[in-house]
């Protein structure tokens, strides 16, 4: 039985409440990254079913795609304007 979008978003976030949905080489990722230094880091090529369930879930199709404490935030520019520290 195939698992609904929300259940692997569900599921990811139960063992990693705060990651980063990351492109290789993506410039805006790699801030994000540096920001967040604990959170959970996943490829989206290695993960296409968790990068297409946010996409489908929050309409949010750029990287990276952050979720911060079991929310989602969206990218990096979200990140900065939560936290003018970064």
């Amino acid at each position: 039985m195939k698992m609904s979008e929300k259940d692997i978003i569900h599921n990811v976030l139960q063992m990693t409440p705060t990651f980063i949905l990351a492109m290789p080489r993506c410039p805006f990722c790699t801030k994000a990254i540096a920001a967040l230094p604990s959170a959970k880091v996943y490829d989206y090529l290695e993960y296409p079913e968790l990068d297409s369930a946010i996409t489908d879930v929050y309409s949010y199709k750029t990287y990276p795609k952050i979720f911060l404490e079991g929310e989602f935030i969206g990218g990096y520019s979200d990140l900065v304007s939560r936290n003018s520290a970064l």
